[in-house]
């Protein structure tokens, strides 16, 4: 079609010859068509990055997120150094290929590494490009393990949560929250460890007691949070650590806020049980909290700075008020 309409503008512009020009017309007339194919194609491959810019950017927003620890986190208004981010516009595609030209010898290094986390996160983007070609990827490894995975039994259980994913989405185009592909991305990595306990048989026997799952609820909260088995201290601070790293939305904050997370972290942390890993990451998930704008408006509505002045005045561990002091500039 391209060619079509340069061949009509050049007939309404009059530039054309006659049948009875010489050849040396002709070549030259064949020169400049050459001339003029390479323009369009340099225009073209030119509109091409604008529609991706126009991906990439929306409302200011840079699609771009922070590999650390197993967790995506995003990167805007966060600040995050732009040397730590990796684009999902050159990642996705090249996870793609690994998992499909990888072989089996590859499908863990795949997920120890982190890189199924990465696909998982990139479902709770604005971005539907990237949630589709995240989706494309989830499910050539989904296809990699069903024709391999007869021979790694810790493949099954890793197996069943991606089908877990895939079953809850009933659109290609469906947008989760962070707080979802925060649990399914821990579950992920955990399927891997059977020895990682108590949170592999908690994980795992969630995910296969359901044929779906909920992405309006934040699984295991009220089981790992309020806990009372021996290993209570390691399920609270797993699910902080799960939640810190989802929250990354105004989705996850109604969940938060539907779920009274903020008061229950409130109230954990001035309890007894209250040690000083439980309070560093109900201050690292307030913290993230404090990042969203709707976050800060549920911060506020809970007196979340008179609540910070209170326990500042009681602490002495530097890291802790310094975490305290830039909530407190977040919310004010």
């Amino acid at each position: 079609f391209g060619e079509i309409a340069g061949d009509r503008d050049t007939f309404k512009d009059g530039d054309y010859d006659d049948d009875d020009n010489d050849d040396d017309s002709d070549d030259d007339d064949e020169e400049e068509e050459e001339e003029e194919d390479h323009e369009e194609a340099e225009e073209d491959e030119v509109e091409r990055d604008d529609v991706m810019n126009d991906v990439v950017v929306r409302d200011g927003q840079f699609e771009r997120f922070v590999l650390q620890d197993y967790v995506v986190v995003d990167g805007v208004g966060g600040g995050v150094d732009p040397t730590l981010m990796y684009d999902l516009r050159y990642l996705l595609p090249t996870l793609r290929n690994i998992v499909v030209r990888g072989g089996s010898d590859v499908l863990t290094e795949f997920v120890e590494s982190g890189c199924v986390q990465v696909c998982v996160f990139a479902l709770a983007t604005s971005s539907v490009f990237f949630r589709l070609m995240a989706s494309l990827v989830l499910q050539s490894l989904v296809d990699a393990i069903e024709d391999e995975g007869t021979y790694h039994k810790e493949w099954v259980q890793l197996h069943m949560v991606l089908k877990l994913l895939q079953n809850s989405i009933t659109s290609p185009r469906q947008r989760i929250s962070g707080v979802s592909a925060s649990f399914i991305s821990e579950c992920c990595h955990l399927a891997l460890h059977p020895d990682w306990q108590p949170m592999f048989s908690l994980t795992i026997k969630f995910a296969a007691s359901r044929p779906v799952l909920n992405f309006d609820d934040i699984p295991l909260f009220l089981t790992t949070f309020n806990s009372s088995s021996l290993t209570y201290r390691r399920e609270r601070l797993w699910t902080l650590r799960m939640l810190t790293a989802g929250c990354w939305s105004r989705m996850d904050v109604s969940l938060l806020k539907k779920r009274h997370v903020v008061d229950l972290s409130m109230a954990m942390y001035q309890s007894p049980l209250g040690d000083k890993g439980t309070r560093v990451g109900v201050l690292s998930l307030l913290d993230a909290i404090s990042n969203i704008e709707s976050g800060r408006k549920l911060l506020i509505g809970r007196n979340a700075s008179i609540w910070l002045d209170m326990i500042s005045m009681k602490e002495t561990d530097a890291s802790i008020l310094d975490t305290i002091h830039r909530i407190k500039r977040n919310i004010n």
